[in-house]
């Protein structure tokens, strides 16, 4: 179990949670921290000429201040990320290969995790697994900053193209289960029923 200091947002309007995912995920890194960012993708669809539309050029990786590694299943988009963030400009900032269901890494190793609705790629119970990696890697009193697309009271599962709705009330005790949370907001704008 995670002590103290563990943020969470849940949400539905993808412009009003970016700010705050982008707010909450930048004061979490600082100097000598070990950040894990889930999935390269919101870098990716920063760069020049990918054209992927993105709120925030560049992703949200180079803002964060500390050692941060972005963990992503898509070989592709981490030789992509790792061509364009050179090392001299952006020495704490790496991409790896990796499965967020799996992770690589020690228990208790990162001081933060940031993940923006990677999870709802995911059917529920693999994001339920992913959940438990991130409990086991965070350290005791770390941070975790995560954005899940959710419905309050979906009548069965629901996908939206590649997109998992999240039962509110199933992810938000599954994560009460494994941290302490100190802020959780739920934004229910377009997609709520």
């Amino acid at each position: 179990m995670v002590e103290e200091g563990d943020s969470v947002m849940l949400g539905n309007d993808f412009a009003i949670i970016y700010k705050r995912y982008l707010k909450e995920a930048v004061s979490v890194g600082g100097i000598g921290k070990n950040i894990l960012k889930a999935d390269a993708s919101n870098e990716f669809h920063g760069m020049p000429d990918s054209g992927c539309f993105c709120l925030l050029p560049y992703g949200i990786g180079p803002l964060i201040l500390g050692n941060v590694i972005c963990v992503e299943i898509q070989q592709i988009l981490v030789d992509a990320a790792n061509a364009y963030f050179d090392k001299t400009t952006y020495p704490d900032l790496s991409f790896v290969h990796g499965d967020l269901r799996k992770l690589t890494y020690g228990d208790k190793y990162f001081d933060a995790v940031i993940d923006l609705s990677t999870l709802d790629h995911m059917i529920f119970d693999e994001g339920l697994g992913v959940i438990d990696e991130y409990a086991r890697v965070l350290k005791a009193n770390g941070d975790l900053v995560l954005v899940v697309w959710c419905k309050r009271k979906p009548k069965a599962r629901t996908v939206d193209s590649d997109v998992f709705y999240y039962d509110e009330e199933e992810i938000t005790k599954k994560l009460e289960e494994q941290f302490i949370i100190e802020k959780h907001e739920c934004i229910h704008i377009q997609h709520d029923d």
